[in-house]
């Protein structure tokens, strides 16, 4: 299950944070603390802006990749947005496919935590932006509970583009890639806590080309405007909506209704299991989105809207199928007498 998170901003504000230091057993003390409370949450911003959560997260990234952190520096991408009714957003990401580290055979879409392997808890402290502590879960509980909670944000060392980090939810607790309420809460939170409306912000289930099975989310910053912030949708219950009008079909949900909306895109996907492939690009969050990286440049030269649209379509229409029917069924229904 790919999910994909962006927002509509209709006005710029400012938050404010605290950061300190904290010890931890496998981080040395001066691993950053990013603490922020309910009163920090706010609902408006504009392009190009900078919380001081976006500041920190920019400006530790570039220290980090200054500082040979990464496998490769991804620098100015080569980027095109593609002509035709869907402006993807094509870009060629040669290093990521050749020096990545190799994904993790995947063979369901629920597997245990394996200790064994790799995982983000074995990650090197260099990679290690901050730590997270969002004040007012801890409200209600004992001091002494609150290491029990312990979110980290980590630079991946293979990157998409520019601030490509990893958000890790109670690293501690060795969770499987199985979404929960309290992970999908606290990535909310940090899209709530950013005003650069450029940060995107996905998950990717086992079987949707995950590559890693402990409990994360992938945010990065795509200075691109992207279809789907515009695209038509259609009521299906609720705060629940059908995205039918982009080539990756899914579900559309409302999150937030004051002067802005948020929107979560999900896509029912049809599984994919083994190691990630060798075609030119895989479809996961991102690609479904309409960012599409390309692993080789004959690809990016010659990949057209139509390529790109017929994959995504293999990949996102087949399961949303029932759910049409469904809400044409329940259309018919509700305006017979208007039909007859």
């Amino acid at each position: 299950m790919p999910m994909w998170m962006i927002g509509k901003h209709t006005e710029y504000y400012q938050i404010n944070f605290f950061i300190t230091l904290i010890p931890k057993e496998k981080m040395d003390e001066h691993t950053m603390k990013f603490s922020y409370s309910e009163d920090d949450i706010n609902f408006c911003s504009k392009t190009g802006s900078n919380s001081m959560f976006d500041q920190i997260l920019k400006t530790e990234w570039k220290n980090k990749m200054a500082n040979g952190c990464f496998r490769y520096e991804v620098g100015d991408l080569r980027t095109k947005i593609l002509p035709g009714n869907f402006n993807f957003i094509v870009q060629l990401n040669v290093k990521r496919a050749i020096e990545r580290r190799k994904p993790q055979l995947i063979s369901d879409i629920v597997m245990p935590f394996d200790n064994e392997k790799f995982h983000f808890g074995k990650v090197k402290e260099k990679e290690i932006i901050f730590i997270i502590q969002p004040q007012h879960w801890f409200e209600s509980k004992l001091e002494n509970t609150k290491e029990d909670s312990k979110h980290i944000l980590l630079i991946n060392v293979s990157p998409l583009e520019f601030g490509h980090s990893l958000l890790v939810p109670h690293v501690d607790k060795c969770s499987p890639q199985v979404l929960n309420f309290e992970a999908l809460r606290l990535a909310v939170e940090i899209m709530l806590i950013s005003s650069d409306n450029f940060l995107r912000l996905g998950f990717n289930s086992l079987g949707a080309f995950a590559s890693v099975n402990h409990l994360h989310f992938h945010a990065y910053y795509l200075k691109h405007k992207m279809y789907l912030e515009s695209a038509p949708v259609i009521h299906l219950k609720g705060q629940c909506y059908l995205l039918t009008s982009f080539p990756s079909e899914g579900f559309v949900f409302e999150l937030l209704k004051r002067k802005i909306f948020w929107i979560l895109y999900v896509w029912a996907r049809q599984a994919y299991f083994g190691t990630k492939n060798d075609h030119s690009f895989n479809v996961a969050v991102c690609e479904l989105a309409g960012h599409i990286p390309i692993k080789e440049e004959n690809s990016y030269e010659c990949i057209t809207e139509e390529d790109i649209s017929l994959c995504l379509k293999m990949h996102a229409i087949t399961p949303l199928f029932p759910s049409k029917m469904m809400l044409k069924k329940n259309y018919m229904n509700k305006h017979k007498s208007t039909i007859l």
